[in-house]
C-alpha cells in the first residue's frame, strides 16, 4: 500500500495545492457532498474515512453515477468513468475519467454485504479549458481571446501555446489572451494550457471556430412582389436574396421605427387590392445595405374569398355566424357557432400563420354550438382563420395570440 500512495496523481496542479489540499500521498480524502477536480484521462485515487460502526475489512462498496454496478471485478467502466481497482479494505478508490462530464459517486456501507449504514456521496468535475471571444470578425478586424478552466478562482500557471488554421493569423502570446486577425472564411483556433494536466490530457486543449466575413457592401434589395397565401385573400411579400446577407430588416415607414426582422419574406400581411410603401434593408455583422422602398398596389385575389371579420376583441361579435373568442387568445380558442341543418358537408376550421402555413385544422359537430380548440403550442403572433365547407368559404378572420 506504500508504494501505491507513492504513486503520482496527476490532478489539476494548482487545483491540487488550493482546493484538494491532497498530500504527498497523492490520495484525496473526500467528504460527504465535497466537489473535486481532476484531469481527463488521469488516475485519480480517493479514499473516504472508516464510517462507525463499519469499519471491518471491506464493508465499502463504489457506485458510479446511478448505476447499481459495485462489481468486484476490475477495472470496470461506467459512463466513461473507469474503477481500476479498490485497495486499502475498499476505502480508496482508483477512478479515470475519460471524458469531460462530471460524475457522482456514493460509497456504499454495510456488513454482510447489505448496504445499511451510512453513505458518503461526492462529485468528481474534469478540468476543462475554454476560449471566449468573437466568432464573427469583419474583414481585416482583430479579436481578443481569453482561455479559462472550469477551475474556481485559479489559472494554470505555466503559459499557454495558440495555434490557428492557414485563415487565422494568432498573435504570439504565452499568457491566458491572444490577439487574432482572420481572412475571409471560417478558420480553427485552438490553445493548449501548459501546468495544469499532463500534456496528452484533453483537459488541457480548447478549440473555438472564428468566421471572418467580408466587410464589402450590400446591395439594395430589390424584386419585392406580393404572393397570394392560399384562399386566406391575404398577401404576404417576398424580394430577391441579397448576395452576403445574413437578415433582413422589414419596416413601413422610412424611419424603420417600428420594425420587423424577417427574411426574403416579409413579416407583415396585406390585404387584397390596397396600396403600401415598405421599406427594407440587408444586414449581416459587418455591413448594412440601403434602403429599398416599394410602393406597391395588392392585387385582386384569384378565385372566391370571404369579406370575414377581423376585429381584435375579448367577446364575440353577434353579427359573426362562427364567434372566435377571447381575442387576443393565449392558450384556449373558444368557437361558438350555429349550423343548420341544411349547411352542406363537414364544417372545417384552418389556421394559417403570416407564412400561408397551415398549422392547425380541426371539425366542427354538428348538432353541437361550441367547441374549445388548444393554441398553446402556437407560437405568439397573428394568425389567419378559414371556415369552410367543402369548397365554398363561409368565415375567415384574424387570430392573435399573446402571452
Amino acid at each position: 500500500m506504500k508504494a501505491l500512495k507513492q504513486i503520482t496523481r496527476t490532478m489539476c496542479a494548482v487545483l491540487g495545492m488550493l482546493l484538494l489540499n491532497s498530500s504527498a500521498s497523492a490520495v484525496t480524502n473526500v467528504t460527504n457532498g465535497g466537489t473535486y477536480y481532476v484531469c481527463q484521462g488521469s488516475a485519480n485515487y480517493f479514499a473516504v474515512t472508516p464510517q462507525s460502526p463499519y469499519v471491518v475489512n471491506y464493508s465499502y462498496w463504489w457506485q458510479i453515477g446511478n448505476s447499481s454496478n459495485t462489481s468486484s471485478t476490475f477495472p470496470y467502466t461506467i459512463d466513461n468513468y473507469t474503477v481500476t481497482n479498490l485497495y486499502n479494505s475498499n476505502l480508496e478508490a482508483e477512478i479515470t475519467a475519460n471524458s469531460l462530464a462530471p460524475i457522482t459517486i456514493t460509497v456504499l456501507t454495510g456488513a454482510s454485504g447489505i448496504n445499511n449504514g451510512p453513505s458518503i456521496t461526492f462529485t468528481i468535475i474534469p478540468c476543462t479549458t475554454t476560449i471566449s471571444g468573437p466568432s464573427l470578425l469583419c474583414g481585416s478586424a482583430t479579436g481578443i481571446y481569453t482561455a479559462t478552466t472550469n477551475v474556481p478562482n485559479v489559472k494554470p500557471l505555466t503559459g499557454y501555446t495558440w495555434v490557428g488554421s492557414s485563415s487565422l493569423t494568432v498573435g504570439t502570446s504565452t499568457s491566458y489572451q491572444d490577439i487574432v486577425n482572420a481572412t475571409t472564411g471560417t478558420g480553427t483556433l485552438s490553445v493548449t494550457v501548459h501546468g495544469s494536466c499532463p500534456a496528452s490530457s484533453e483537459s488541457n486543449i480548447a478549440t473555438f471556430s472564428v468566421t471572418d466575413e467580408s466587410a464589402a457592401a450590400l446591395t439594395k434589395p430589390v424584386g419585392f412582389q406580393f404572393n397570394e397565401m392560399g384562399k386566406t385573400c391575404y398577401y404576404n411579400g417576398t424580394i430577391h436574396p441579397v448576395t452576403g446577407a445574413t437578415g433582413y430588416v422589414w419596416s413601413m415607414n422610412s424611419s424603420f421605427s417600428p420594425s420587423e426582422n424577417g427574411s426574403t419574406t416579409s413579416p407583415y400581411t396585406f390585404d387584397k387590392q390596397t396600396s403600401y410603401t415598405i421599406y427594407v434593408k440587408a444586414e449581416n455583422a459587418c455591413a448594412t445595405s440601403p434602403v429599398a422602398e416599394f410602393i406597391m398596389t395588392t392585387p385582386k385575389p384569384v378565385g372566391v374569398c370571404l369579406e370575414g371579420p377581423e376585429k381584435l376583441n375579448n367577446t364575440p361579435e353577434e353579427t359573426e355566424q362562427f364567434r372566435f373568442y377571447p381575442n387576443p387568445a393565449s392558450t384556449e380558442l373558444n368557437i361558438q357557432y350555429i349550423i343548420g341543418d341544411d349547411t352542406p358537408g363537414n364544417i372545417t376550421i384552418d389556421m394559417y400563420d403570416m407564412l400561408g402555413k397551415k398549422v392547425m385544422s380541426s371539425s366542427l359537430s354538428t348538432g353541437e354550438n361550441h367547441a374549445t380548440e388548444n393554441v398553446s403550442g402556437l407560437s405568439k403572433g397573428m394568425y389567419i382563420y378559414i371556415v369552410s365547407s367543402g369548397d365554398n368559404i363561409l368565415q375567415r378572420g384574424k387570430i392573435l395570440i399573446q402571452r
